[in-house]
């Protein structure tokens, strides 16, 4: 999901540059889809549902401060459009969206692909794995990872050395960097 706002319907921190970017990105990996590949973009908006009058308060909120993004649907629309009870919700559009993460990610690289090449540049996929520092969630993927084809690093001093020799590193992995520690 795309989208510059906390579930509290908050713009979140640099929310529209961050929104502004996330597209750029977008539109740079969509230029690699194909009819034969997923496209990268699922759903050109998505939707916030309210289930209590505390929902109802904060997403009203939120499509009257940035109606650019986000407008109000009332109960009624909201069955009308989906077939569901709810109090109402707000649509987000103008940028926000749902997209097919593997797609992007495929396309993305396709596309540093081509701007490496037209510098006459290397590029590298390498898949690597640092076990966590024993948090539950790496416990149980372990298994998944020793059977993997990605090298697998046992603690971040080494992996940071082998990063040494990189001039530029791209991280993609989502929140799970954040809950196995490999960033903070």
């Amino acid at each position: 999901l795309i989208h510059p706002f906390s579930p509290r319907g908050k713009l979140i921190h640099f929310g529209l540059p961050a929104l502004d970017h996330s597209n750029h990105l977008i539109q740079m990996a969509t230029k690699h889809n194909t009819p034969h590949h997923n496209q990268c973009i699922v759903r050109p908006h998505l939707y916030r549902v309210a289930l209590n009058a505390k929902n109802v308060n904060q997403l009203q909120h939120t499509a009257q401060n940035y109606p650019d993004l986000a407008s109000w649907m009332s109960k009624e629309e909201m069955h009308d459009k989906f077939g569901i009870d709810s109090l109402g919700g707000i649509e987000l559009g103008n940028g926000c969206k749902v997209i097919h993460v593997p797609s992007y990610l495929r396309g993305l690289w396709e596309e540093c692909q081509v701007k490496a090449r037209e510098v006459d540049g290397l590029i590298k996929w390498e898949l690597i794995n640092i076990p966590s520092c024993g948090t539950e969630a790496a416990r149980d993927s372990q298994q998944h990872r020793e059977d993997s084809s990605a090298t697998v690093w046992k603690d971040v001093d080494s992996f940071n050395q082998h990063l040494a020799q990189y001039d530029a590193i791209i991280l993609s992995a989502g929140a799970g960097m954040l809950h196995d520690e490999l960033i903070s």
